[in-house]
């Protein structure tokens, strides 16, 4: 675990790290005394926003009580950019049951999370372009033939809604002769 690409402490129940592996403190650009022996939410990847820390500490507590936690979150970068993180914890018990640590994994998700965010902008933009034309606007699965999409000046040329133009095909309103 030492050389994971991961983010990964070994953690107290009460959420002080008492071993980060050798990757996070370098990646993040700190030092490992800037997060060893302080309360997790107090170092430098939590501290920047209340809510990060109040649902790290919410997490701390499940993951203490043996509840495995995954969650994503945001951490500032040493350039000053953000990074999105998939985070997640889980107790590790003694011969007794009592949980005596905990495992915390950070893994870095900045680019999923981006590609997300742009593949909703694109949807959004494809929807405004498609329902603002003034001309009739169909998408069509060549495949199949069915209409995948339409604007309403589409509905209003063909007289059906979006809900049977969806239904249908060009076949349907345009049979061979």
């Amino acid at each position: 675990w030492a050389e994971a690409p991961e983010f990964v402490f070994l953690t107290q129940p009460a959420g002080t790290p008492t071993q980060p592996n050798r990757p996070a403190p370098p990646a993040a650009g700190i030092a490992a005394e800037a997060v060893v022996g302080k309360p997790l939410w107090d170092t430098p990847w939590w501290s920047h926003d209340s809510q990060v820390r109040d649902r790290l500490k919410s997490a701390v507590a499940d993951a203490a009580r043996g509840v495995p936690v995954r969650f994503e979150a945001t951490h500032p970068r040493h350039d000053g950019s953000v990074s999105w993180t998939d985070c997640s914890m889980s107790a590790v018990r003694n011969g007794r049951g009592e949980v005596t640590m905990l495992v915390s994994e950070s893994r870095d998700v900045t680019e999923r999370v981006r590609s997300h965010e742009a593949l909703l902008m694109s949807g959004a933009r494809y929807r405004t372009l498609i329902d603002s034309a003034p001309e009739a606007i169909v998408v069509l699965d060549v495949a199949t033939g069915l209409f995948v999409d339409c604007n309403q000046k589409a509905c209003e040329m063909f007289g059906a809604s979006v809900t049977d133009l969806r239904s249908i095909g060009v076949l349907d309103i345009s049979p061979p002769h």
